[in-house]
């Protein structure tokens, strides 16, 4: 005889609860917003979110009430592509004039959100490539201004390699400290000025925006994140200012 799956009421519980927090934040964040922005009533977004929650909490019921081993079956996987591959199909037919939303009905749907469930690979900081992109930039503009401004929240942490892909390593490798710090000669060597600005403080952040600053002769700026947009421009129109005074 079959051995009947006991429910995790505990786990089932603690998803419901979080499930009706939700709700609670929908609504309490959206109901001004649905009035004033949208025109509509306050309720409009959470009865929404409240619409999918149902729907969600049907499913879950039907899937508890199934063998998980019969997920395993290809005809199942094949069966959601095809819904899927339909519901593409339909977008394109009743909605020709915009293919970021999925819709059927009052229900829409954004492939972009599906986007976030996949594995995000961390890249890390590649300044080495940044200024590579800036030395090409000021070789093609010889006439531009000689200023490249860096805006940074870590040390370098990644470069390319030979064959055109990045390299990441935590903590700082030096391969990565010295490819970069040969970017910052090439860049000195053309006679440009790398001014850096920190959004952090962290001690190996401050120890490489120092060694740059000695290697180039540019300035370090201690931004706060806030007012970044201003520090920046302030730093550019100063730029300008003094090479005019000199010419």
């Amino acid at each position: 005889m079959a051995q009947r799956l006991k429910t995790d009421w505990l786990l089932f519980l603690t998803v419901l609860t979080l499930v009706c927090f939700g709700l609670v934040m929908v609504y309490s964040s959206s109901s001004i917003v649905a009035e004033l922005k949208y025109h509509v009533s306050s309720t409009h977004f959470f009865l929404r979110q409240l619409g999918w929650a149902i729907f969600s909490f049907l499913v879950l019921l039907y899937c508890m009430k199934r063998d998980y081993r019969g997920w395993n079956d290809p005809k199942i996987a094949f069966a959601g592509l095809g819904i899927v591959l339909l519901l593409l199909l339909a977008v394109y037919v009743t909605d020709s004039g915009s293919h970021r939303w999925l819709r059927a009905g009052p229900f829409s749907l954004q492939p972009s959100e599906l986007a976030g469930l996949t594995w995000d690979m961390v890249q890390g900081t590649n300044l080495q490539h940044a200024l590579m992109l800036a030395s090409r930039h000021l070789a093609k503009h010889p006439d531009a201004e000689p200023v490249v401004m860096v805006v940074t929240d870590g040390e370098p942490t990644a470069h390319l390699l030979s064959d055109g892909s990045a390299w990441f390593d935590w903590p700082t490798h030096p391969e990565t400290l010295a490819v970069t710090m040969a970017e910052v000669e090439r860049i000195t060597r053309r006679g440009a000025t790398i001014n850096v600005f920190m959004l952090d403080d962290e001690p190996g952040l401050v120890h490489f925006v120092e060694s740059v600053a000695r290697r180039n002769g540019g300035r370090v700026f201690s931004a706060d994140a806030d007012r970044l947009g201003e520090y920046v421009v302030s730093d550019y129109i100063r730029a300008r200012r003094g090479r005019s005074a000199h010419v």
